[in-house]
């Protein structure tokens, strides 16, 4: 029995996803780039971004500070200002923060809806939804889908929110099955960690670094391995790697998890014990821990055991850089040094060729899990399984 092959259409759906890919991370801005970095055949990359054009998903444009010289100046693709958007939305433990994006991470506005120690499974699945109708009503134009980025363990073939940790009464969510029903749209969740590794893939970091641990401090710790250009499929759970079998138990069940001494809760609850001071924010700790001696050797010593656990970590799965991000983007950068000169001394990948282990902080802040929810939709465009262009 003759087995169905790729059709024509489905190598131009996949093109049309890599010129896409391209231009939209600014990657690639000519005819002549595209075709150069893609391989494709100059007619291939001039008909696919005909089409584009059309459908009014591109726009073209003279280059910044053109001069008039002879002979066609080359055009800029990018993405049309009136062009689809995409919604995006981060389930922080206390808040759900929104944004609309256009196609190349550009906010365009902005929504939160903050929760309540009475929260259940059906009012935050009901906060969501009345987020992200209150996103689409903040622009006229044609929404490709919602991203849906949270902690805890998520099912990305499902949508569904399988496990999570004090959040509430809350233990599990079907988020995909419930927003895509009620919005109409394209729904996609993935964890928060994971969602962050595709922001810094395709708009930070990962345009110069094809291999990089993204690890994030915020009410957990969680990690996400970008190899080869590719986000890696895994729970990314590095808080609740044990540091200490001996140690407290932790709310998964193990003794001794990295989050009960390194997470944001945990640096400021010690904050409070050692020092006496009460701080509402790993940011604000941080600024004032530049004056206060106690404040910083708390910093230190919970910056070191992440440290040591992101080093076990390397030692699994060699890279040659780590992004911090969620609250550890504002890590003092004389720690940031510390914990790269402590990793780079005991990982074992020193010993391969290549460049010095990095420590670095996330590309866009605090906001990087928000905009990864955005990036979760552009994940699908790009790998061809989500199209951009109208039905039929």
């Amino acid at each position: 029995m003759r087995k169905a092959g790729i059709s024509l259409a489905d190598v131009r759906g996949q093109n049309r996803a890599l010129l896409l890919r391209l231009i939209l991370t600014g990657q690639c801005v000519t005819r002549g780039e595209l075709s150069a970095q893609s391989g494709l055949s100059s007619m291939t990359v001039t008909n696919i971004a005909a089409e584009l054009l059309h459908h009014g998903i591109l726009d073209e444009r003279p280059p910044e500070g053109a001069a008039r010289s002879p002979g066609r100046t080359p055009m800029e693709l990018c993405a049309n200002a009136q062009g689809p958007v995409i919604g995006g939305i981060f389930v922080a433990r206390d808040c759900l923060y929104g944004v609309v994006s256009d196609l190349s991470l550009h906010v365009l506005a902005r929504a939160e809806r903050k929760l309540g120690p009475e929260e259940t499974e059906q009012t935050v699945l009901d906060a969501m939804e009345a987020l992200a109708r209150r996103l689409m009503e903040q622009t006229d134009r044609q929404m490709l889908g919602i991203g849906v980025s949270t902690a805890g363990v998520v099912d990305t073939a499902s949508g569904e929110l399988r496990f999570i940790t004090e959040f509430y009464s809350v233990r599990a969510l079907p988020i995909r099955a419930f927003l895509s029903e009620r919005l109409g749209l394209p729904v996609f969740v993935y964890n928060d960690m994971q969602a962050s590794g595709l922001a810094e893939l395709y708009f930070g970091r990962g345009r110069a670094e094809p291999d990089f641990l993204y690890v994030g401090i915020c009410s957990g710790i969680g990690a996400a391995l970008v190899k080869d250009r590719a986000l890696v499929d895994s729970c990314g759970e590095i808080g609740h790697m044990s540091i200490d079998f001996a140690g407290p138990r932790c709310a998964c069940g193990s003794r001794g998890c990295l989050e009960l001494y390194a997470s944001t809760p945990s640096i400021l609850r010690q904050l409070r014990e050692e020092c006496g001071r009460t701080f509402v924010s790993l940011p604000e700790a941080v600024a004032a821990a530049g004056e206060d001696a106690a404040a910083y050797a708390v910093l230190y010593q919970a910056a070191r055991k992440l440290a040591v656990a992101i080093s076990s970590y390397l030692n699994l799965m060699h890279v040659h850089m780590v992004v911090l991000g969620h609250d550890a983007y504002c890590l003092p950068q004389e720690l940031v040094k510390s914990m790269e000169r402590y990793a780079a001394g005991v990982c074992v990948g020193r010993y391969l060729p290549g460049r010095p282990l990095r420590f670095v902080q996330a590309t866009f802040g605090a906001d990087t899990p928000l905009l990864g929810a955005v990036c979760t939709v552009l994940e699908q465009i790009f790998q061809g399984r989500l199209s951009v262009l109208p039905e039929g």
